[in-house]
């Protein structure tokens, strides 16, 4: 609504008033959007006898909206010694001009019993701080009290509370700063070491020999150990310069070939070079000691003037063709084909391709891949093609095959190589 005031409560007098003057008051709401001014009755009745004793005028200027305020009488209620115990009843209409809801305009009766007269304030304490203070009859302890000190207060001696096992011990892990007192380091070798997280470099290091020797607890591997000098299963002596000694070099004149035998046992001899013979069967495919890095298989050469295949537009013809047998114990092979395509002269782009089949001898057929090359005009051109092709050791016969397929035109071709590597 944009017009409403309430009669909200009796502000005065209290509802139990001792013995003295009140100007009664009630507290008025605006409960509208504008400010409001009231005027009002207020009616006191003796409650035992319902007789009415006083009528006033209410009146509160320019209530803001939302805001409580008093509409005070315009008249005293003044209650003697003889109305101690007696009760009155406080009966109050608000009037607003404007107001659009008058329900609420009414006080319900308010009940105020008069009381006696508040006893008279104490005498004044006497000064007697020193009765609160340290050692008097009533000091005053501030242990268990919120709140700070008006003065600094001095701390008891506490520190063992702050040390190692202390009640409150106190830890330097997270303070800033320098501590007073040198501390001692922990152990951390490990950090400054290669691999640490504080490597040390640069460092000249001391005297330690003795650790790296036979016996030490860092030995190093792959220098003299002299415990082993002219022992059994060990070294000739050697000279400062890590040279062997005169006495235990050959005597004599060596013949073309030799070799000088050095041995621990007994001074050194010059004997026979012992140079293999010719032996390369045995690192073949079927040899005994297969060199799989490097066993492979080559086509015959060819010039490129010489000896060619033609191959027909839109043909695709086989180029080269070998079969070879491998070992049981090879599961893979990476097979490198390198041929040579001859383009006629033409003013179109023309495409090859060159595919690599392994026929295996249990049946089935593996294409490897292919290369394209492509040429404007008349011109040689190398290309290789190399896979890696995974077998079952039961396939051991392989047919491997080179084709060439010549899309628009014409091509010679010459296949310079073949090689076919097994790895176990």
């Amino acid at each position: 609504m944009d017009y409403d005031v309430k009669a909200a409560s009796l502000a005065s007098p209290p509802t139990s008033a001792p013995v003295q003057s009140y100007r009664p008051a009630v507290a008025v709401e605006n409960l509208g959007i504008y400010p409001a001014s009231v005027t009002g009755t207020l009616r006191i009745y003796d409650r035992a006898a319902g007789t009415l004793l006083v009528s006033m005028k209410l009146a509160a200027n320019d209530i803001a909206p939302g805001e409580t305020r008093s509409a005070t009488a315009d008249q005293l209620w003044e209650p003697v010694a003889g109305d101690i115990g007696k009760q009155f009843l406080f009966i109050a209409t608000i009037v607003y001009a404007l107001d659009q809801d008058l329900t609420n305009n009414n006080l319900p009766p308010v009940t105020v019993t008069v009381t006696a007269a508040p006893p008279p304030p104490p005498p004044p304490v006497e000064a007697h701080a020193s009765q609160h203070e340290d050692g008097g009859g009533d000091e005053i302890t501030i242990e268990g009290l919120t709140g700070k000190a008006a003065e600094a207060q001095t701390p008891t001696e506490h520190a063992s509370n702050h040390e190692s096992g202390g009640a409150d011990e106190m830890s330097v892990s997270d303070l800033t700063g320098e501590l007073a007192d040198p501390q001692p380091p922990k152990t951390h070798a490990s950090s400054h070491q290669p691999g640490g997280s504080d490597v040390i470099t640069g460092i000249e290091p001391l005297a330690h020999h003795a650790s790296h020797e036979t016996g030490g607890d860092d030995v190093i591997l792959g220098v003299e150990h002299t415990a082993n000098k002219d022992q059994a299963n060990g070294y000739p002596g050697l000279t400062g310069l890590g040279l062997v000694l005169t006495g235990e070099l050959g005597t004599g004149t060596p013949t073309p070939g030799q070799v000088l035998a050095i041995s621990n046992e007994g001074p050194a001899a010059w004997i026979s070079n012992p140079v293999p013979g010719p032996h390369a069967t045995s690192h073949t495919l079927d040899g005994s000691d297969i060199i799989h890095a490097i066993l492979g298989h080559q086509a015959d050469a060819h010039t490129t003037s010489g000896d060619t295949v033609a191959v027909g537009a839109g043909q695709s013809v086989a180029v080269y063709e070998n079969e070879i047998t491998w070992p049981t114990d090879i599961t893979k092979a990476l097979i490198i084909v390198m041929a040579q395509i001859y383009v006629p002269a033409t003013p179109f782009p023309v495409s090859q391709i060159l595919t690599v089949d392994v026929n295996l001898a249990g049946g089935g057929s593996y294409q490897i891949g292919q290369k394209v090359g492509q040429a404007a005009e008349a011109t040689e051109h190398p290309m290789t093609l190399a896979a890696l092709v995974t077998l079952s050791p039961a396939n051991d016969v392989w047919d491997v095959v080179v084709k060439v397929q010549a899309f628009d035109e014409a091509v010679n071709v010459e296949v310079m190589g073949m090689h076919v590597i097994p790895i176990q």
